[in-house]
Parts: C-alpha cells; sequence; structure tokens
C-alpha cells in the first residue's frame, strides 16, 4: 500500500513533475453542488502545494477561497445573461474562451499542466476542452449532469413537456 501523506509541500512532485492544475468551472458562484465541488477541489490542491488557478467565465471569489497560498484565479467577468438564440449560438463555440485557455495555459509548462473540467456548457463552452487539448495539456473531466449526452442537460423535452429518451 501507498503511505498517505498530510499533503505536498511546495515544489513537491508527482510521479517526478511539477504538475499544475487549471480547475476550469463556468462560474465561480456557488449555486449547486458542481460549482461547491469545483471551489473545494481548487482550495484541496492549493491547501497542498499543487500550483492551481480556477479559471472561470463569471462570479465573485467565494470568501472560502481568498488569500488560499497557491491558489490564483482568472475570471472573465463575462455578465451573466438570460438564454437567447445569440447566447446559444455562441456558446456553441467560444473564441474567446478558448483563446483564454489557451493563454492560462502558456503561462506554464502545457505538459505539466492538468486542466480539471467541472462545468463549462453554459459560458465557456467546449472550446476549453479543444483549447486544453491543442496547447498539450493534460485533460480531466467530472461529469456532473447530463450535458455530454443531452444539450438540454435534463433529459426532458422542455416544449413537449415530457422525459425525453432521444438518443445522442
Amino acid at each position: 500500500s501507498v503511505p498517505r501523506r498530510s499533503g505536498l509541500s511546495p515544489g513537491d512532485t508527482l510521479l517526478g513533475v511539477q504538475m499544475r492544475v487549471i480547475v476550469a468551472n463556468d462560474s465561480l458562484d456557488i449555486a449547486g453542488g458542481a460549482q461547491k465541488c469545483a471551489v473545494l477541489s481548487a482550495i484541496g490542491l492549493a491547501e497542498r502545494g499543487v500550483p492551481t488557478t480556477f479559471f472561470s467565465a463569471n462570479g465573485e471569489i467565494p470568501p472560502e477561497a481568498q488569500n488560499i497560498p497557491g491558489l490564483t484565479f482568472r475570471n472573465m467577468g463575462w455578465p451573466v445573461e438570460p438564454p437567447s438564440t445569440g447566447r446559444t449560438i455562441r456558446n456553441a463555440w467560444n473564441q474567446a474562451a478558448y483563446d483564454a485557455m489557451r493563454d492560462e495555459i502558456a503561462r506554464g509548462n502545457p505538459a505539466e499542466t492538468i486542466v480539471h473540467l467541472h462545468l463549462w456548457a453554459v459560458f465557456l463552452s467546449p472550446s476549453v476542452v479543444r483549447a486544453a487539448q491543442d496547447a498539450g495539456a493534460k485533460v480531466i473531466v467530472s461529469l456532473h449532469d447530463y450535458h455530454a449526452a443531452c444539450p438540454q442537460g435534463q433529459f426532458f423535452d422542455v416544449r413537449g413537456q415530457y422525459i425525453c429518451t432521444r438518443k445522442p
């Protein structure tokens, strides 16, 4: 068995490599379990000496995440807007999010960077996944909801008001 440690110290390595983690989530605002999980994972990584950046489209830094050594924030400051055709089209591929993620990855060594995606379908868009891949970063995805298999994220046909049984 692997001995447990109370945490990493700054400069410690994982398999001989000093990894950096970018935790990506649409918002910093904690409105549900997925957002809470994203924020807590960023805090936990930073507290264990892993350089961590929380990458988001909008929201305010929660009090529990402020002043954590090794935890930085990259927030686009985009406004929260009601659903619209324009937002839907833009978020099918958000070029600004792609460019910002590529820039954030380039701030370190892409080969030693892990991008951990939580929620990205509403504001950041799938473009952040492609940005991480194109930059050569490793990608981890936590699937908190149904957006990976359903564009509405709920397996429910809103117009017809019935459970959707379509196959993706």
